[in-house]
C-alpha cells in the first residue's frame, strides 16, 4: 500500500468491516471470560422468583397511587398474557382493594414483598458490574439506598407506561379520535400500540445500559445495544414458537410445562441483554481494547496456526488506531534520538525504520507490525538507540500513559515487556562478560 492512499484512507475510511469484526470478536471472547453466559441462567432463575413480587408492587401503585381502573388490567394481561403464568390478576385486584387501611403487619409485609423482588434487581446488578468491573467508589450503605431507589423508579415507571398504554389505546379506539385522526393514522398507531412489550424491553434494557457502567456510554451506542437486544429476543421468541411443541412439553413436565417455557425465553433474553451489555464495554474501551491484542499480535502469530493467521487478519492493520495515533515520516529523518525523553511506544505500520548503534552488526531493523520504544517507555529513563526512518513511514505514535495503563490492565502484556526487558538485561551482561574476557588478555 503506497502511502499516499494511505493518506487517503485516513480521511476517506469510517467504519470499515474488520472494525466490526473486532468489536463483535472482543464481545465474544470477553463474555466467555466473563462467565456470563452462566450468570444469565441466574439471572433468569432470580427473574423467576422475583416476578410476581415485582407485578404485584406495579399493580398496587397503579391501584393505590394512580387510581386505575380493571381496563388497565385486562389490556395489560391481553398485551402481555404471560403473566397469567405467574399471577392471577383478578385474585390480586380484588385483594388490593380489599386491604381499607395500612396497618403493622401490612407494612412488613409489603417490606417483605420488596426485599423479595429485589432479587432480580440485585443479580442483574451484579452481572453489569462484572461486565464493566465496577469499582466501590461509595459506602455500602449509600450504595443500597440508591440501588432501593433506583429500583423503586423503576416500579413507578413501569406502572406508568401500563396507564399511558392503556391511555392511548383508549383514545385511539375512541370516536372522538375521528374528529382530529383519519383512519389510517388511527390504524397504524394501533398497531404500534401492538408493540408495546418490546417497547418496555427497550426501556428496561437502555435503563440499565445507561445508569450502572461507571463511564457512561453514548446515547447512540445505548439505543443500539437496547435495540439489537430486543430484536434479538424477538427472533428467538418468534423461532421458538415456531419449533416448540408444547403437547410435548406438557408430557414431558406436566403442570411445570408453562415454568419450562417461561424459564428457556427469560434465560434467552438475559443471554442477549448481558451479551449487549458486554458489547457496550468493548465500544467504550475499544482502542485499548485492539492496541492490547497489537501488542501481543507477533507472539500469538508465532505460536498458533490458523488462530494466528485469524489474529493477523484482525490486527495486522489496526486502521482503528491509525485514525488517532499515525504519524508520517520522510525517507531518512529521524523518529527519535538516543536520550530523548520516552514519551511514546511506537507501531510501525507501513515501511522500513531502522535502529543505529556503533556496531553496525548490532544495528536492528524494524518493518511493517514491529513496535519499538515499549523498553525504554517502561524504564524512563530515555530512549537507548537512536530510530531513522529507511523508506518513508507511517508510526502509530502512541503516549506512554496509554501503554503503561495497558501493562497494569492486561497481564499478557505485561508479561511480554518483562521478557522483553528480560533478554535486554541478559544481552547487556553476556557483553559485558565478554569485554572483561579481553581484557584480562
Amino acid at each position: 500500500m503506497e502511502i499516499a492512499t494511505i493518506r487517503k484512507y485516513k480521511e476517506k475510511e469510517k467504519a470499515p468491516l474488520k472494525e466490526v469484526l473486532q468489536r463483535f470478536y472482543f464481545t465474544f471472547v470477553l463474555f466467555s471470560q466473563n462467565n456470563l453466559n452462566g450468570h444469565a441462567a441466574a439471572v433468569g432463575f432470580n427473574f423467576l422468583l422475583s416476578i410476581a413480587p415485582i407485578i404485584l408492587l406495579i399493580f398496587v401503585v397503579l391501584v393505590r397511587f394512580l387510581n386505575a381502573s380493571p381496563e388497565v388490567f385486562k389490556t395489560i394481561y391481553e398485551i402481555i398474557p404471560e403473566i397469567n403464568n405467574y399471577i392471577s390478576i383478578d385474585t390480586i385486584y380484588s385483594e388490593i382493594l380489599a386491604v381499607r387501611r395500612i396497618g403493622f403487619f401490612e407494612i412488613i409485609l409489603g417490606l417483605s414483598i420488596f426485599w423479595t423482588a429485589r432479587r432480580f434487581f440485585q443479580s442483574v446488578q451484579v452481572g453489569l458490574n462484572i461486565i464493566f468491573r465496577a469499582k466501590a467508589s461509595r459506602t455500602v450503605l449509600l450504595t443500597y439506598i440508591i440501588s432501593l431507589i433506583f429500583e423503586v423508579a423503576i416500579i413507578i415507571l413501569a406502572a406508568a407506561l401500563a396507564v399511558l398504554y392503556v391511555a392511548l389505546r383508549e383514545f385511539f379506539m375512541s370516536s372522538f379520535a375521528v374528529s382530529f385522526f383519519s383512519v389510517e393514522f388511527i390504524d397504524v398507531s394501533l398497531r404500534i400500540l401492538r408493540f408495546f412489550p418490546v417497547f418496555l424491553l427497550l426501556v428496561f434494557c437502555g435503563v440499565f445500559y445507561k445508569t450502572v457502567p461507571g463511564k457512561k456510554p453514548g446515547l447512540k451506542i445505548i439505543i443500539l445495544s437496547s435495540v439489537l437486544c430486543s430484536l434479538g429476543y424477538w427472533l428467538v421468541n418468534l423461532l421458538f414458537n415456531s419449533i416448540a411443541n408444547m403437547t410435548k412439553y406438557n408430557l414431558m413436565y406436566g403442570f411445570l410445562s408453562n415454568l419450562i417455557v417461561s424459564l428457556l425465553l427469560v434465560y434467552f433474553f438475559f443471554v442477549l441483554f448481558l451479551f449487549f451489555a458486554q458489547f457496550i464495554y468493548v465500544n467504550l474501551y475499544f482502542d485499548n481494547l485492539v492496541l492490547n491484542q497489537v501488542y501481543l499480535l507477533p507472539q500469538k502469530i508465532k505460536s498458533q496456526g490458523l488462530a494466528g493467521r485469524f489474529y493477523h487478519y484482525l490486527f495486522f492493520e489496526p486502521y482503528s488506531l491509525y485514525r488517532r495515533y499515525a504519524v508520517f515520516f520522510d525517507s531518512g529523518e529521524v523518529i527519535y534520538t538516543a536520550g530523548e525523553k520516552p514519551d511514546y511506544i511506537y507501531y510501525l505500520f507501513f515501511g522500513v525504520a531502522a535502529e543505529t548503534h556503533n556496531e553496525p552488526s548490532e544495528s536492528r531493523v524494524y518493518v511493517k507490525g514491529d513496535i519499538f520504544g515499549d523498553f525504554d517507555c517502561a524504564i524512563g529513563i530515555g530512549y537507548r538507540y537512536p530510530v531513522r526512518a529507511v523508506s518513508d513511514v507511517v508510526v502509530l505514535k502512541i503516549p506512554d500513559s496509554v501503554f503503561i495503563d495497558l501493562t497494569l490492565d492486561n497481564i499478557e502484556v505485561c508479561r511480554k515487556l518483562l521478557n522483553s526487558m528480560a533478554e535486554v538485561i541478559r544481552k547487556n551482561t553476556f557483553i559485558r562478560e565478554d569485554f572483561k574476557d579481553e581484557s584480562s588478555f
